[in-house]
C-alpha cells in the first residue's frame, strides 16, 4: 500500500492521502534544459513574488515520461526536463513548480535535505509535477503524474 509522506519542518511520519514534496523549483529555461530544484525555494520568502511574476501555467511536458531507479541508486528532481506553457501555448521559462512523490517507505528512502530518492525495494510509485502557484486564487495550474519505478 502506498503511504504518502507528510513533512512538517522535517519528515516525521507517513499518513494516507498526503504526497511528500521532494523539491520546489523552476521549469526548464530552454526546451531541453533540466530544471532548477531544491528544498523550499519559494515557501519561506519568495512564493508570492514568484507567482506574481509568472503567467498561469496550463500545460506541462515532462521528460522523461517515466523514472526508473535501481535498488541502491539515487535520483534527484533536477534530472527532469519540465517545459511549461501558458494558455496561448507559449513556452514559459523558469515557471515556479513543485515535484512530489506519493511515497512508500518500503520502496524508497526520501530522508535527507538533498531531495534525493533512493531505491530500496522493487516496485512502482507516482511522481507528480505541478505549478507552484496552483493554490493561488484565479490561477489554474497544470499537473502531470508519471510512473516512478524502482527496479532490481
Amino acid at each position: 500500500m502506498l503511504r504518502p509522506l507528510l513533512c512538517i519542518g522535517a519528515c516525521l511520519w507517513s499518513l494516507p492521502g498526503w504526497g511528500g514534496v521532494l523539491a520546489e523549483g523552476r521549469s526548464s529555461v530552454t526546451h531541453d534544459a533540466t530544471i532548477e530544484a531544491g528544498g523550499r525555494m519559494y515557501t519561506i520568502y519568495r512564493g508570492q513574488e514568484a507567482c506574481a511574476k509568472s503567467p498561469s501555467i496550463t500545460q506541462l511536458e515532462v521528460d522523461p515520461d517515466e523514472i526508473r531507479v535501481r535498488v541502491g541508486d539515487a535520483w534527484q528532481p533536477d534530472q527532469l526536463v519540465v517545459r511549461a506553457f501558458d494558455a496561448q501555448n507559449r513556452f514559459v521559462p523558469g515557471a515556479p513548480l513543485v515535484v512530489s512523490l506519493y511515497e512508500d517507505p518500503e520502496l524508497v528512502d526520501t530522508r535527507g535535505a538533498e531531495s534525493k530518492v533512493r531505491g530500496i525495494k522493487a516496485g512502482s510509485l507516482r511522481l507528480m509535477v505541478h505549478g507552484y502557484c496552483s493554490g493561488v486564487p484565479g490561477l489554474a495550474e497544470a499537473t502531470v503524474e508519471i510512473p516512478f519505478i524502482v527496479v532490481e
